[in-house]
């Protein structure tokens, strides 16, 4: 799965900040945003998730990546700036899945084949494919009550006569 995602509108969609907020409340967003994609897509996704540069860390590069999740900061252009000459340069468009709420971004998308996805579908689906995974994942075995009569057996024949040596 191949998608770009507006950052800022699938933080805001998922409630990780409301109005205005301080420098340190963005980067705790930005850190929960980004490991819940990085959990969810794992190694198998191409994943981009773009952010306007203005929300930057401090001394922040413009590029870093999280197990799928290439995050992308904007130095020099809009985030939607960016995400909209992804799509126009994209050499396998009908591929390419673009996340946001902004209209503009979903028109580019459309305009070339790509499927547009508002952030709520797609935290729809991201809730699907999380509970899937729970169902997926083996249970842990249940730990044995004390050790085994078989193994108290073996280890007082090897250890047995341990204190007599000491």
């Amino acid at each position: 799965m191949r998608l770009v995602i507006d950052g800022y509108n699938l933080m805001h969609a998922m409630g990780l900040v409301h109005g205005p907020v301080g420098p340190h409340e963005l980067t705790k967003a930005r850190v929960k945003l980004i490991g819940r994609l990085a959990a969810a897509h794992g190694e198998t996704d191409d994943v981009t998730l773009v952010f306007d540069a203005r929300g930057a860390p401090a001394g922040a590069d413009a590029e870093e990546t999280r197990a799928a999740v290439q995050v992308h900061y904007t130095l020099r252009e809009e985030a939607d700036d960016y995400i909209e000459r992804r799509i126009a340069h994209d050499s396998a468009p009908a591929r390419l899945i673009v996340v946001s709420n902004d209209k503009r971004l979903r028109e580019a998308a459309r305009r070339r084949g790509c499927a547009a996805w508002l952030c709520d579908h797609y935290l729809d689906w991201l809730e699907r494919a999380e509970r899937g995974r729970r169902r997926l994942r083996p249970r842990p075995a249940d730990k044995p009550d004390g050790v085994p009569p078989r193994d108290v057996e073996e280890w007082e024949q090897i250890f047995g006569d341990a204190d007599a040596d000491s």
